[in-house]
């Protein structure tokens, strides 16, 4: 079993997981054991005759890179990263509910007194470099979480309409992925080698906690996925899991098997994931820490 280029991984209520399958357009849906079971969302090919001509129509996903479940466990939204698209998609037929294009983030926070076109490009916090879409989850209460490159939206779950103002300018630098946990949003900066803390209610800055880096061997590189679970902060960071007290003190840390980099990070009962590199004979790493 290969993947793709996968970046994260998403608990499955009841046990397993859920992998975006950025190069083969699809979801891979995972065991407890890490065995796969099914293929979800599989991009493919709807013709429609119209008059003289043909539109060309497609099912399921195109370049997934991050998803988030609904309540229902039915249907899900999910990151085109290509396209920088969200979309909600039926699980099971693969069929498109509803879309938010890129442009609605930038929107967002883009000045009043100024248009795209007028800003600076190579500004890191240019309205288009900073809400490049980064990673999903669900609040428990309605709302759909999306992490962007500098910024953190909050959406209506089940239309994608924006729901509060926009919040983490300042403190990200390069955010990778989040996790929400007991009223709290936990932001794993990669660029800032820091989890971010913002309280979910109103988005408030609440703490920094520091991550050191790991070299691997022609950089050092920051965490890059993490999850909150029975106490502890796990996140990945390299070729290591650290778990961590929820204030930032390390308890321990784990390799992975064959020391390649980890990316994404979820829990599922007693069971951390971790996502591998597209070259891993290993593309999922399941740790017991219950």
């Amino acid at each position: 079993m290969r993947f793709g280029f996968p970046s994260q991984v998403t608990a499955v209520p009841g046990g397993g997981a859920i992998v975006p399958d950025y190069e083969h357009h699809s979801l891979k849906q995972l065991s407890v054991n890490g065995e796969l079971q099914r293929t979800l969302c599989e991009r493919s090919p709807l013709q429609i005759s119209a008059m003289a001509s043909v539109e060309v129509l497609h099912t399921g996903l195109h370049t997934p890179s991050s998803l988030a479940l609904l309540e229902d466990g039915k249907t899900a939204w999910a990151i085109e990263a290509d396209s920088q698209r969200l979309c909600k998609v039926d699980l099971l037929t693969g069929e498109r509910l509803e879309e938010v294009t890129h442009q609605r983030f930038v929107d967002a926070i883009l000045p009043d007194d100024n248009s795209e076109n007028s800003l600076d490009m190579d500004d890191d916090d240019h309205p288009i470099n900073a809400t490049f879409l980064m990673d999903l989850a669900m609040d428990g209460e309605g709302g759909l979480i999306v992490l962007t490159a500098k910024r953190v939206f909050v959406l209506e779950a089940s239309t994608g309409e924006h729901k509060r103002d926009v919040f983490g300018a300042g403190y990200l630098v390069d955010a990778i992925a989040l996790t929400v946990h007991d009223g709290l949003i936990y932001v794993a900066d990669e660029g800032g080698f820091c989890v971010e803390v913002f309280r979910l209610s109103d988005g408030a800055h609440q703490r920094c906690i520091r991550v050191s880096g790991v070299d691997v061997g022609r950089r050092v590189v920051g965490p890059r996925g993490v999850a909150v679970c029975h106490g502890r902060l796990y996140v990945s960071v390299g070729n290591c899991l650290r778990v961590m007290t929820l204030e930032g003190e390390q308890i321990q840390q784990l390799r992975s098997p064959n020391g390649q980099i980890m990316g994404g990070v979820c829990v599922n009962d007693d069971y951390v994931w971790v996502v591998g590199q597209p070259d891993d004979p290993s593309p999922v790493h399941i740790f017991r820490v219950g």
